[in-house]
């Protein structure tokens, strides 16, 4: 669980980054001649696609911890990464199905 929970920490890193990528794509989509289709390249397509990945993990994690933790077999964990979870998930609901 703690690679498990490292692992979730680099997806919300890739989610950051993400974010920023669009609203600096956005920006810039005006001037440029894409008609408003992001032309990425291969590194920045894999860390958007798993930007977008992360909120999915990102809940399987929590609810394993919420599951897992009455039985206090999530000792393991370090709090700074758990409350990053916490934090990001409600950013990442929001910008997944409530931003546009």
């Amino acid at each position: 669980m703690r690679f498990f929970s490292k692992f979730v920490a680099l997806l919300n890193l890739c989610f950051l980054i993400t974010v920023a990528m669009r609203y600096y794509m956005a920006q810039f989509a005006n001037k440029s001649k894409s008609n408003g289709v992001l032309i990425s390249q291969p590194i920045e397509s894999t860390i958007s696609v798993l930007g977008y990945l992360a909120i999915f993990v990102n809940i399987i994690f929590l609810v394993i911890f919420l599951v897992r933790y009455p039985s206090k077999k999530m000792n393991n964990i370090g709090k700074p990464v758990l409350y990053s979870n916490l934090l990001f998930l409600p950013a990442q609901l929001y910008f997944h199905f409530f931003s546009k």
